[in-house]
């Protein structure tokens, strides 16, 4: 039988724990249950972290990609197949969904909807299988194996996870593959302490036993891969997953493939640690075939921007692929800034060649028509010295030049582009239509700066700048609908339909507005409401904490001819 206790405090549910008869429950204390590693027991002994306000851990729901992501990732997948890199991504799900695919007679949490975190990370799956890269589905691997996928009190998989996942990656890369050149011999018994555990000691000062996992190396008679060589290199970029030579992952690959592969993986190196350190330097070449393993949760997760594949996906890409005029930018000093024009066009890359190549990171502005500062993605190539600097919000109206503050001078700087089968068609949406009013097709664009559904009917702009963007079909035929009201006296606000001023409102000539402008769409689409006036800086709203601007009861994007 089992029995559930459920402790809550001050409105919020602090902590969960299941009890098999039988089996022994892991006294969490009332310390452990509150911050930002918050632990929770689920049943045969997995211990999980989240916090009740905002469970991004082991518990997140996950999301669908928006629009941005899925551009990047088509442009990431398009950079590596012109590179010639065949490669297979392997998501690890969230540990809340591993703990169910380990058990027919998984307890549903309170705070946590498992059915739904299942179904985000084998979504995310299908989509970036459909956007251009090989992947595998981890929930979909033997059932039985799926027992013992993870450890269940730290982060990281087993070797038995390891070793479902590295034979599901070989039969992709190499499906007719039938030699045997490596032995697989276990080396020992690795103790596995637990990152997981180390919170309730540190916290409540009692200790779980250490897991074990089983070591293992591929062996073979023949001579290994230099890195130098003419040979085919093959390389797995990863997390400690792949790092920890306690889980064997790519002794595992080596031995089902009878490949050599290097071991690429960096501890804490997120989503694309890895592959940064990889391509940072000119010295190495692009690899024949590689593996990409990361964790679902973070590469989900919103809340870590320089993780994202918005972000660090046009930037990787735009290494691998992208080509730079020969002749520099013209560039001038002012105030002990280097200033450079700004490359507006979509999608744009600035290779910045630095003087220092023991620079670790420079300061840098560029203006945009609201805030006069806008930050983009800009990574130091630590190897030579040089800087890309990628665009990866393409829709926002930009003006101005880019201020970098750096010493020693700026050597050259050079504008780039990505070559045409990279951008051409990125993502293009199924859907005819979009409803900003209708949130739960919010997954078909991307949106920045506006509230949740409010009352069931409206939604506000949040800030001076707010944006939808989407990808249309190419050369057809949009209208954008909008009605919605202006609350403070004096506020004006400015409509750009890819960066076309198309409209202006003011309060003085009514604090209510409706606009119907038809648009022909470029196959990469934004409509940006400019806003002179908001709660943070105008207070119409002190006992609202938003930045509240715009009140839209109407919003949505049609497409006129099918």
């Amino acid at each position: 039988m089992i029995t559930q206790r459920v402790t809550i405090g001050i409105s919020l549910l602090l902590a969960i724990s299941f009890n098999r008869a039988g089996a022994q429950t892991i006294e969490i204390c009332d310390k452990a249950k509150l911050g930002a590693n918050s632990l929770i027991e689920s049943n045969e002994g997995w211990l999980l972290r989240s916090n009740p306000l905002r469970p991004t851990l082991d518990l997140s729901q996950g999301r669908r990609l928006d629009v941005n992501e899925r551009r990047a990732i088509t442009a990431l997948a398009r950079s590596f197949k012109r590179n010639g890199t065949d490669i297979v991504m392997v998501p690890i799900p969230q540990r809340g969904v591993l703990a169910h695919l380990s058990s027919n007679k998984f307890e549903t949490l309170a705070i946590y909807d498992s059915a739904k975190a299942l179904n985000s990370y084998q979504e995310f799956v299908r989509q970036v299988q459909i956007l251009g890269f090989k992947a595998v589905d981890i929930s979909k691997l033997d059932k039985v194996g799926l027992q013992n996928f993870a450890l269940r009190r730290d982060h990281h998989w087993g070797s038995t996870g390891a070793k479902l996942s590295a034979e599901s990656v070989v039969q992709i890369l190499y499906p007719s593959n039938s030699t045997q050149a490596y032995t697989l011999q276990k080396t020992r018994d690795a103790v596995i302490s637990g990152s997981v555990s180390q919170v309730l000691k540190d916290n409540c000062g009692t200790s779980q036993a250490p897991e074990m996992v089983e070591q293992f190396q591929a062996v073979s008679a023949e001579k290994q891969t230099d890195l130098f060589s003419d040979e085919e290199l093959n390389v797995v970029f990863g997390t400690s997953n792949t790092a920890s030579k306690e889980f064997s992952f790519v002794e595992f690959i080596k031995y089902f493939s009878g490949q050599d592969f290097v071991n690429l993986g960096l501890v804490g190196g997120n989503t694309f640690g890895s592959m940064e350190d990889w391509f940072s330097s000119k010295k190495l070449s692009m690899p024949d075939k590689a593996v990409w393993e990361f964790e679902y949760t973070v590469a989900a997760n919103k809340d870590y921007p320089d993780y994202s594949f918005a972000v660090k996906g046009w930037e990787i890409a735009a290494r691998l692929s992208a080509v730079c005029e020969d002749k520099p930018l013209q560039k001038r000093s002012e105030n002990g800034f280097t200033i450079l024009p700004f490359n507006k066009d979509k999608y744009s890359v600035t290779l910045l060649d630095i003087n220092d190549k023991t620079l670790k990171s420079i300061d840098y502005t560029i203006n945009d028509v609201v805030t006069g500062k806008l930050a983009k993605s800009l990574r130091l190539n630590n190897d030579d010295g040089k800087y890309y600097f990628v665009n990866t919000l393409p829709d926002m109206p930009i003006s101005g030049d880019l201020k970098i503050k750096i010493k020693p001078e700026l050597v050259e700087a050079y504008k780039c582009r990505f070559p045409e089968e990279i951008l051409s068609n990125i993502n293009v949406i199924s859907d005819e239509s979009i409803d900003l009013i209708d949130s739960s097709r919010e997954s078909d664009f991307y949106t920045q700066n506006f509230s949740t559904l409010e009352r069931g009917s409206n939604r506000w702009s949040l800030g001076k700048l707010s944006m939808i963007s989407f990808s249309g079909i190419k050369n057809k035929l949009y209208k954008v609908n909008l009605s919605g009201a202006l609350p403070m006296k004096g506020q004006k606000i400015s409509v750009f339909i890819n960066g076309k001023n198309i409209s202006n409102f003011s309060k003085d000539s009514g604090a209510v507005f409706n606009l119907e402008q038809s648009f022909q769409s470029t196959g990469d689409d934004s409509v940006v409401i400019l806003s002179n006036m908001s709660n943070s800086t105008d207070g119409f709203a002190p006992g609202d904490k938003r930045d509240l601007a715009v009140n839209f009861t109407k919003f949505n994007i049609i497409l006129q001819n099918r």
